[in-house]
């Protein structure tokens, strides 16, 4: 495990929040943690998390959100890794969720959301997965993604350079 540790990079992980680029910055926070904070306000909370590179074998990414409040407030998402190296999180997913974890990412609150990504072992994610059962809210949004997709990116679509 302690091998791996050196394999991770802040530059490993990216998102998109809904009408915004894409987005790299995330700050290592220790030697398995990255954080990010999140330039949102609650009427724009989709977001898709995604590597950049891949995990060292065996390891993916646990996912976990945070609002601005007294204390940190984590709650865990859902988690990416090379076989499932992007995920979906609606707003109603990200507000919806009642499971938080307080004593994530060893920072103070913020005055902005933020997101964190865990490097972890799959078998640990398994678990949290498991603990936090929320595959059929991934699965739809996943499914409402690859439509909207299939439809930009149909013969019939506008050209990107005729939108200039």
């Amino acid at each position: 495990y302690n091998e791996y540790k050196s394999y991770l990079r802040c530059e490993m992980f990216g998102y998109i929040i809904a009408g915004q680029p894409v987005n790299t910055s995330f700050e290592r926070v220790s030697e398995t943690q990255f954080l990010s904070n999140l330039q949102i306000t609650a009427s724009h909370l989709n977001i898709v998390v995604f590597v950049t590179e891949p995990f060292p074998d065996g390891f993916g990414g646990a996912i976990y959100f945070n609002w601005p409040n007294p204390e940190p407030t984590w709650q865990y998402l859902g988690f990416i890794s090379n076989t499932k190296p992007s995920a979906i999180f609606k707003a109603s997913q990200i507000k919806a969720s009642t499971d938080t974890y307080n004593t994530m990412f060893g920072v103070s609150a913020g005055s902005q959301p933020q997101l964190g990504i865990s490097a972890m072992p799959l078998n640990e994610i398994e678990q949290l997965v498991a603990a936090n059962d929320n595959t059929q809210q991934t699965i739809s949004s996943n499914v409402l993604f690859v439509q909207t997709m299939n439809k930009w990116l149909s013969p019939q679509s506008t050209s990107c350079h005729s939108l200039r």
